[in-house]
C-alpha cells in the first residue's frame, strides 16, 4: 500500500484564506502520483476558540486564574466577565456572519444593541460609517473579535494574536532553543485544542508530516505540533520548511531541534519533498536528498544538490481544505486594508523569484528572490479556470515578489479572450512599464488592487536601494492605477543606512501629496532591517555601515543589528510620528498638514510637487501596439456604433473611415482569432494603423489625434501597449 504524505499549516496565519504553501506542494506532489492530505490547524484552532464551547472554557479559565490570584483583576476584566453570557451566546452567529453564511445578521449587528462592546469600539466615536452597509456590520463584528483577542492576550493566552502565536519569542534578539523548550513545557487552552486535533489524525501508513513555517509567529506552534506528533507516534517522520526556515535556519547548529524534526528543507519544497519521499520509500540514497538537513548520530548533515529544482508546471490544489470555514475581518475602514482579511482569495503565482532581484536591502542571494522563472499567461488562465471548477471561487491573490509586466499583459489578454470573469490582485514594482495603458488592461481583466514597494520619496535613497525607478515614475504609475479604478498600497522603509531625517520628511510629504491627489489609497512604513542575505550585509562599506552586531549564540541567523546613521532613540520617535501620520492618511484625515509639521525638520519637496509631475502631457508613441477592449463595432446606415466602459457611442462617418475604424477595432480585439505565422495572436502598432488611414479623411493623418473620435475610442477601450 502506498503511504500518504500529510502537510500541515500551524497556528496562526491569516484567517480569511488558506496559506498557500500546502496547496502548492500538494499540487506538485499529486502530479508525481503521491497521496497527499493537507490540514490547516490555523483556522481550525481559531474556530475552536471562537465557538460557544471555546468561550465557555476561556471564561472559566480566566475566572479560575483570577480566583487563584494569577491574574490582576481590573475594571476592564470585570466588564468582560459581566458580559460573558452575551459573548458566549453571540459568538457562533457572528462567525457564521463573517463566513458569509448568515448575512441576515447584519441588521442585528448594525443596531448596536446585539453585540457586547468593549474598548475596541471606542474608535467609532470619531469615525464615519456608511449607515446600514454590510461592510459596516463586518467592521463592527471585527471589533468584537478584536475585543475577544485582546481579552485572550491580556489574560490566559498571552502569546495569542489573530495572525501569529508567540512571535515575540521567535523574534527575540537572543533566541535560543532553551526559550523554545520553555514554551513547550507550558500548555494553555490553545495548545490543548491543537493536541486534540492532532490526535484525530490518522498517522497510519504516513510517510512523513510536513510542517510549513512561513513566519516567526508560527515557529513555536510548529515545534509544538512536532512534539505532539512524536508523543503520539514516536516513529513518525517530521519535516520542517517554509519562509522562516529558509531565511533564518540556513546555518543551523542547534541539534536539539532534531529531537522534534527528522528533516529540515530549504527553499522551494517541491523537489526536496519528492526526493525525501523517494528516500523513505527506499528508492534513493541520502546523498540524493535536495537542500535537506538531517542528523547522523551527533552530527548535523546537509545534502545540498543545490542546482536541482522542480521544473514542471503545476496548479495548487485546495481540494481538502475547509474553504467555507475562513472568515472576513474588516478591522479598518480603509478599502485597501480590508483585502488582506477578506475571504476568500485563492493564491496563484505569475513567476518564481523577482524579475528585478537587485534591491540592496532584499534577500537577493536566496533562491526565492534570485531565481526568476515566469509562467505563461495561458497556463495561468487555465489554472484559474481549474480552480474555479474545483472550488467555485473566482477571486485570486497573486503572491509574487513582483508580478512581471510581460506576464500580466499576456494573462490579461487571455482572460479577456476567454471572457473569464474573475477578481484578482497582487504585488508589483513601481516599474515604468506600468506608466502606460497596462493598468487599464489589468482593470478590464479583473484586477482590483496592487501593492508595491515605493520604499522612499527621495531619489537619492532610491538610488542607494538600487530600485531602478524614480519618485516621478512612482507617482505616474500610481496615477495610472488609480485612474483605472485599481487600489494602490505602498510599502515604505525608514532608517535606511545613510538616510537623513529630512529625507524621511521628503518621503512623508510625497506620500501626503499622493493621498491628496487620490492616487494612493494606503501605505505602511517599515523600519529598515539588515538581513544576512542582502547586498547591504555582503558589502556594508558601500553603505557607510561601520559596525554590525551579530549574535553568534542566537538560534536563527537572519535579522541582525547595525550602527544606525540616525540614533535609535530618535529613529524610534520618527517611527511613531510616521505611523501616526499614515494612520490618519489611510483614513483620509489630516491631509492638510505638511510633513514639516509632523517631522519638525526641513523638507525640500514643494507644496505642489506631485501635481506638477501629474500635469506633464503624455506623448503618443506610434510604436506601441493597439488593443481594443470594447465591444465589436457595427456600421449601419452611415452610423458607426461601438460600446466601451462608459456607455454606447455613435458617429456619423464616411464609409471609408468607418470601415477603417471597424477593421482597427476588430483586429485589435483579444477576442478576434487572427494569428500570425508563429501561431500567436498578432497586434499591429499604432503607426501601422495610422499609415492605413484613408488619405481623403483628414488634411494630415496626424490630425486624427486631435479629433473627438480618437479621444472617444481611447476612453471606450482602445489602449496602447
Amino acid at each position: 500500500m502506498q503511504k500518504k504524505i500529510i502537510l500541515v499549516t500551524p497556528p496562526f496565519v491569516q484567517l480569511s484564506s488558506p496559506y498557500p504553501a500546502s496547496a502548492f506542494l500538494k499540487g506538485a506532489l499529486k502530479q508525481e502520483n503521491f497521496i497527499v492530505q493537507q490540514y490547516d490547524f490555523s483556522i481550525s484552532t481559531a474556530l475552536t476558540l471562537f465557538s460557544r464551547n471555546g468561550l465557555c472554557k476561556l471564561f472559566d479559565e480566566i475566572e479560575r486564574q483570577s480566583a487563584n490570584g494569577a491574574l490582576t483583576n481590573s475594571e476592564l476584566l470585570a466588564a468582560f466577565i459581566t458580559k460573558k453570557e452575551q459573548y458566549i451566546s453571540t459568538i457562533e452567529p457572528v462567525i457564521l456572519f463573517l463566513q458569509g453564511k448568515y448575512p441576515q445578521l447584519a441588521q442585528k449587528i448594525l443596531s448596536r444593541t446585539y453585540l457586547p462592546e468593549g474598548p475596541r469600539f471606542d474608535e467609532l466615536k470619531n469615525s464615519k460609517h456608511k449607515n446600514g452597509s454590510t461592510e459596516t456590520a463586518i467592521h463592527f463584528a471585527s471589533l468584537y473579535i478584536d475585543d475577544l483577542t485582546d481579552l485572550c492576550s491580556h489574560t490566559v493566552l498571552p502569546h495569542f494574536g489573530l495572525s501569529s502565536y508567540a512571535a515575540s519569542i521567535a523574534q527575540s534578539n537572543d533566541l535560543t532553543f532553551d526559550d523554545i523548550e520553555a514554551f513547550l513545557k507550558n500548555d494553555d487552552l490553545l495548545t490543548d485544542w491543537l493536541a486534540d486535533s492532532i490526535k484525530k489524525l490518522n498517522l497510519e501508513d504516513c510517510l512523513f508530516v510536513g510542517i510549513s513555517i512561513p513566519f516567526p509567529g508560527n515557529f513555536c506552534m510548529a515545534v509544538k505540533i512536532a512534539q505532539i506528533l512524536k508523543n503520539n507516534k514516536s516513529d513518525i517522520k517530521v519535516v520542517l520548511g517554509g519562509g522562516f526556515i529558509n531565511t533564518g535556519f540556513r546555518n543551523i547548529k542547534e541539534k536539539k531541534l532534531f529531537d522534534y524534526a527528522d528533516f529540515i528543507v530549504l527553499d522551494d519544497g517541491e523537489l526536496p519533498l519528492i526526493k525525501l519521499a523517494e528516500y523513505l520509500n527506499g528508492k534513493c540514497e541520502k546523498s540524493s536528498l535536495v537542500r535537506t538537513f538531517f542528523c547522523d548520530g551527533e552530527k548535523i548533515c546537509y545534502s545540498g544538490n543545490e542546482a536541482q529544482n522542480y521544473k514542471k508546471q503545476f496548479i495548487p490544489d485546495y481540494d481538502d481544505l475547509p474553504l467555507d470555514s475562513y472568515f472576513t475581518l474588516r478591522e479598518s475602514t480603509n478599502s485597501m486594508h480590508s483585502l488582506w482579511s477578506q475571504r476568500i482569495y485563492l493564491k496563484l503565482r505569475m513567476a518564481h523569484g523577482c524579475y528585478h532581484h537587485k534591491c540592496t536591502f532584499c534577500d537577493t542571494s536566496l533562491d526565492y528572490i534570485a531565481t526568476y522563472k515566469a509562467e505563461d499567461g495561458a497556463f495561468l488562465a487555465d489554472a484559474a479556470e481549474k480552480l474555479i471548477a474545483q472550488t467555485g471561487i473566482r477571486s485570486f491573490h497573486f503572491i509574487d515578489e513582483a508580478m512581471p509586466p510581460a506576464v500580466i499583459k499576456t494573462f490579461c489578454i487571455e482572460i479577456l479572450k476567454r471572457g473569464l470573469d474573475i477578481i484578482w490582485w497582487g504585488n508589483i514594482r513601481f516599474d515604468s512599464a506600468f506608466d502606460s495603458d497596462l493598468p487599464y488592461l489589468m482593470s478590464r481583466a479583473g484586477c482590483i488592487a496592487v501593492t508595491g514597494g515605493m520604499e522612499s520619496g527621495c531619489n537619492r535613497i532610491l538610488s542607494l536601494m538600487n530600485k531602478k525607478t524614480t519618485v516621478e515614475t512612482i507617482i505616474r504609475v500610481s496615477k495610472k492605477f488609480a485612474q483605472s479604478n485599481i487600489l494602490v498600497h505602498g510599502y515604505l522603509i525608514y532608517g535606511f543606512p545613510g538616510e537623513k531625517p529630512e529625507e524621511i520628511a521628503e518621503t512623508l510629504e510625497v506620500v501626503r501629496q499622493m493621498f491628496l491627489e487620490k492616487i494612493l489609497h494606503s501605505v505602511f512604513f517599515h523600519k529598515f532591517t539588515l538581513t544576512v542575505h542582502s547586498e547591504i550585509f555582503l558589502n556594508p562599506h558601500n553603505f557607510s555601515i561601520t559596525e554590525i552586531n551579530r549574535n553568534q549564540k542566537k538560534l536563527t541567523d537572519y535579522d541582525i543589528s547595525c550602527k544606525e546613521s540616525i540614533p535609535s532613540t530618535k529613529l524610534n520617535k520618527i517611527g511613531e510620528i510616521l505611523n501616526t501620520a499614515v494612520y490618519n492618511f489611510n483614513l483620509r484625515n489630516c491631509l492638510e498638514i505638511p510633513a514639516v509639521q509632523w517631522m519638525k525638520t526641513p523638507c525640500k519637496i514643494k507644496p505642489h510637487f506631485v501635481k506638477s509631475v501629474l500635469d506633464n502631457i503624455e506623448k503618443i508613441d506610434l510604436g506601441k501596439k493597439c488593443y481594443w477592449l470594447g465591444t465589436e463595432p457595427v456600421f449601419s446606415d452611415g452610423i458607426l456604433y461601438f460600446a466601451g466602459k462608459y456607455g454606447d457611442i455613435s458617429y456619423e462617418l464616411p464609409k471609408t473611415l468607418a470601415n477603417w475604424v471597424c477593421r482597427l477595432l476588430k483586429e485589435s480585439s483579444p477576442k478576434t482569432e487572427r494569428k500570425s505565422s508563429n501561431g500567436k495572436k498578432s497586434y499591429q502598432p499604432l503607426k501601422y494603423w495610422l499609415n492605413s488611414l484613408p488619405d481623403t479623411v483628414f488634411e494630415n493623418k496626424e490630425c486624427f489625434f486631435d479629433n473627438e473620435l480618437w479621444n472617444d475610442l481611447r476612453k471606450a477601450g482602445l489602449i496602447l501597449l
